[in-house]
């Protein structure tokens, strides 16, 4: 056995066919049982946003992401690493508040 032998497994173009078709199908799944709360969970954050006057726009520069993945994540719709995005969102919210606040106590004081 060769160097490049080690610890590989060959399988046939049927099982991996079986295999990406059983992760699809778990996919799917996990999408449709998800949805409501997804749905639920975005409309709260997009009423958050847009009350404090936040563009889409100036919130997915900061979390690094293009405004339509933001508009995706407020429909509820699925976004890759959903948890990581909506740490980043609700972050990037609390940072651009926070630097609207600071802003207005220089100009009052």
């Amino acid at each position: 056995m060769g160097f490049f032998d080690k610890g590989i497994k060959v399988i046939s173009n049927e099982e991996l066919g079986r295999r990406v078709k059983e992760s699809h199908l778990k996919y799917l799944q996990r999408v449709e049982e998800n949805t409501p709360l997804w749905i639920k969970e975005g409309a709260q954050m997009r009423a958050r946003r847009e009350s404090q006057k936040i563009s889409q726009a100036e919130l997915s520069e900061l979390v690094g992401v293009c405004p339509q993945t933001l508009g995706r994540l407020e429909c509820g719709k699925p976004v890759k690493r959903r948890n990581m995005m909506k740490k980043s969102y609700e972050t990037a919210m609390n940072f651009i508040l926070l630097q609207r606040k600071m802003n207005l106590k220089k100009y009052e004081s």
